[in-house]
């Protein structure tokens, strides 16, 4: 809506002049409308926007990420949950909460000597009996209900050997 010397000319002169703001009363008017249609859309999608939002969030208990720095509250929580769960380490970074099975491993690794990690492992064996080498590989035997289950192991890579003059011998890794 623009006003030019033209349009100042014509409203000075008369009738038309009259006309012509009422039309542009007019015109404003249905701005205005247009506007305050266009604001009560915007709150309706807002309002259906953040509903909608609030149902897809998962509940606070799983709201937390996963943080790989660790807080001394969550130092003492791993160490306990070496002293209760030993190496299982996806036990203990449940009961962390916001730690990965991988962030745990990293923490034993690291705060091994820091924290006594390996004679807390030592009682725990005392208590829980000796860990296994690797619990993927090695079924249990309380675990031999059936009979009929196969049990497939991956064999230990074995060392090359090299022969000379019709001896074996043992080539170094």
């Amino acid at each position: 809506m623009y006003i030019n010397h033209d349009d100042l000319a014509a409203m000075a002169s008369g009738n038309t002049g009259v006309m012509m703001l009422k039309a542009m009363d007019r015109e404003l008017d249905s701005l205005q409308r247009q506007i305050q249609q266009n604001k009560q859309n915007i709150s309706s999608l807002k309002r259906k926007h953040s509903d909608s939002v609030e149902d897809l969030r998962p509940s606070n208990e799983s709201n937390s990420r996963f943080n790989a720095r660790w807080t001394n509250e969550e130092l003492l929580l791993a160490v306990q949950g070496v002293r209760k769960y030993g190496k299982d380490f996806k036990s203990i970074a449940e009961v962390i909460g916001n730690k990965t099975e991988n962030h745990v491993r990293t923490f034993f690794v690291n705060y091994r000597k820091r924290y006594n990690l390996d004679t807390i492992l030592k009682e725990w064996e005392k208590d829980n009996g000796p860990l296994p080498e690797d619990s993927s590989d090695i079924k249990s035997e309380n675990d031999d209900t059936n009979d009929n289950d196969v049990i497939c192991i991956s064999p230990t890579p074995s060392s090359k050997k090299d022969t000379k003059n019709g001896k074996v011998a043992q080539v170094a890794k």
